[in-house]
């Protein structure tokens, strides 16, 4: 089973008169079998510095790190003023 996605014209960047692309997506596959967690899941103190948030996890989709050491410093754009005018112009 396939699901079919199609977006409204209203929301998408398509002129008048495009065509749609029909986009299908397979629906993920369960497991048949989970991996055991250890034996002292249950009874090991938990160290909260060392556990990542949701947040933080969710910032980084393509590791999503369990612990702090696991964390990379996320990539930010140079902010750079760029000037509007004809550079023939001027």
């Amino acid at each position: 089973m396939a699901l079919t996605v199609s977006v409204p014209f209203c929301y998408s960047r398509m002129k008048e008169g495009e065509d749609q692309k029909e986009i299908n997506i397979e629906p993920a596959q369960a497991l048949d079998e989970v991996e055991p967690l250890p034996e002292d899941c249950y009874t090991r103190p938990i160290n909260l510095p060392e556990v990542t948030t949701l947040r933080q996890r969710l910032l980084q989709p393509d590791f999503q790190p369990a612990g702090a050491s696991q964390l990379h410093p996320k990539h930010k754009h140079l902010l750079i003023k760029r000037s509007l005018r004809c550079r023939v112009c001027t």
